[in-house]
Formats: C-alpha cells, structure tokens, sequence
C-alpha cells in the first residue's frame, strides 16, 4: 500500500479517575498519541487573590463562550481526555456552569482548579456530579498562607462546602523552601477534611514567580522534605496520596495549557522565552497538527503516566 494512504497509528490511551493516572501504549516502543493527554484550560486569568508565586497574570482578555466551545471540539478532535478548567480564578466566569456542561457533553474528563473562595452551596450542589476532582490550594499554616495568598478561612470555608458533597478533592501546596512544617499543616487538613490527595509542587519561574527567592525556585530541601513527608504521613496515618512535582526534573513542556486567549503553550518551560514553549492558537489551527510539532511529548506523556514525579502510596495500592 502507498503509504500515502496508510492510516497512522496511534497509541492506545485511557484515564483512571480513582489514580489520577494515564496509560498509554507504545508503537515500535514509541508513544504516539494524536494530542496531549490532559490540558488546562485557562478560562479567565481574572483572579481575586494575588500569590506571591502566580506564574498566570491576569494580562489577557477572555474567550467568549462560542469560542471556549469551539477550543474544545478542537481538543476533542485530537483526542484529550481530561481538561483542568484553571485561571486566574476559574469561577469567576459567569459562565462556568455552561463551560462545565459542555465539557461533559463533549465526553471530557473535568477538573476544576480554583481556590475556592468563590464557593457557594449552590455551586457545590451543581458540581456533585459534573467532576473527577475539585483541587485548591493551602499554602501552609494559616499564618504562612495568608503571607502567601490571604484568606485562609474563606478557602477552607469553600473546601469544606465541596468535600461535605463527597466530590473527589485535592489539595496542592507550592513549596518555597525549607517548608517541611508546612507540609505538615496541608497534610494533616487534608486528612482531617477527607482529602483524596496532596499535591506538592515547586514554584515555577514565570510571572511573579521570576522574583522569587533563589532557593525557592531551586530548592535545595526536596529531597529532604520529601522523606520527611513520607515518613510523617506513615507514622501519624494519614489518608491522603501525596506526590512531589519537581518541574526542573520532569522536564520542558510537559503541561499543556490554553491561555485564556486561546494561545497553546507547554509549560513549564525553564530555559526558554518566558518559560514557555509556543504552539499555536486552538481557534485557528487544528490541535492534532500543533502536537505533531510539538517537541516535548515524552515529557507531557512521561509525567501524566507518573513516570517522572515522586509517589507515595498511589491510590490504586489501597488494599
């Protein structure tokens, strides 16, 4: 046959909500997906609180709803399994509900990542059957979260409004230093709120994240921090999963997000302009042809299966 007229091959995919989880099969010992696995999708880079660590800055319009629709039968196309609907503050969209339906009509997985403070008990009856996971963030204690971020009583407030649904929650927390206490404090709320799973992550140096301290944004206490956590997690007997996101170590690119102008980029890209590698933009090229050209894909495919980020008792081991 010509291979002109072959039909390419393309790695078998599928997503496991229970572990946060992709498996992807291999041709000729190669992953060869058609589009990213997972993409988030920046909604709004409005936000209401101002991190001192935000790598997003709200220096971007928003889509309209029509365009938002049409970025995502674009994803659809290239076959993405889950989107993140992320910000800035993804709940500032008036539209956030018709946003989540047409998610779902289209057959995504849906996240949402939002730090909760825009939480109502409405919102949170409405998202009881629409998510795989609600994620926020706790920076640390009270004292150092409100350093960070401000408002830790009306994040908890909103957390505990969707954990007492019984919708699946993460929590992340971004690591600025020597901040093992810290860990602590997350960990121990998200085990006394039912939390399905802790997030640690470094810091990422784009935004007001480029003014970070040095040791921040090349923390020489991961691995450290890491036993440590582990260790504390085991002898206190705390639930939650936990894993470690170190994005120097995962590598260039292996997120993919929708600015909320609609640009594709892989982030983090450290090393390269503005930390970000450049795609195209999903209102005016196809997603499958962007990802052809796309020069991270292992690092995308390499962190989404879990190869390239430290686990502690992934949720499938649960006996």
């Amino acid at each position: 046959m010509n291979g002109h007229n072959q039909k390419e091959m393309y790695s078998a995919t599928s997503y496991d909500p229970e572990t946060n989880l992709y498996k992807v099969s291999k041709i000729d010992g190669q992953y060869r997906t058609r589009g990213p696995l997972n993409v988030g999708f920046q909604i709004t880079r409005r936000c209401n609180l101002k991190c001192i660590y935000c790598s997003e800055l709200p220096n971007l319009p928003d889509l309209e709803f029509s365009q938002i629709e049409k970025g995502l039968k674009n994803l659809r196309d290239a076959g993405v399994l889950k989107i993140n609907l992320t910000g800035g503050e993804a709940l500032l969209r008036k539209d956030i509900r018709e946003i989540i339906d047409t998610c779902k009509d289209l057959g995504f997985y849906v996240a949402i990542d939002s730090n909760a403070t825009l939480v109502t008990d409405e919102l949170a009856d409405f998202l009881s059957d629409k998510l795989v996971y609600f994620e926020s963030t706790i920076d640390g204690t009270p004292e150092t979260h409100n350093r960070v971020r401000g408002r830790y009583d009306d994040v908890l407030k909103g957390i505990k409004k969707i954990t007492e649904r019984n919708i699946p929650t993460y929590l992340a927390m971004v690591l600025l230093g020597k901040s093992i206490e810290d860990m602590k404090h997350v960990l121990k709320v998200g085990h006394e709120l039912g939390i399905k799973y802790v997030k640690f992550l470094t810091p990422i140096p784009k935004g007001r994240g480029k003014t970070l301290k040095s040791e921040y944004l090349d923390n020489p206490f991961l691995n450290d921090m890491w036993k440590e956590i582990c260790q504390y997690r085991k002898q206190e007997g705390l639930s939650p999963a936990i894993s470690l996101a170190d994005w120097k170590k995962i590598g260039r690119g292996s997120v993919i997000l929708i600015n909320s102008d609609g640009d594709m980029v892989g982030s983090p890209s450290i090393g390269e302009e503005n930390c970000v590698t450049p795609m195209a933009n999903i209102l005016q090229k196809a997603v499958d042809e962007m990802w052809k050209n796309f020069p991270h894909k292992d690092n995308h495919i390499r962190k989404y299966i879990g190869d390239t980020m430290f686990y502690e008792l992934c949720l499938s081991e649960r006996a």
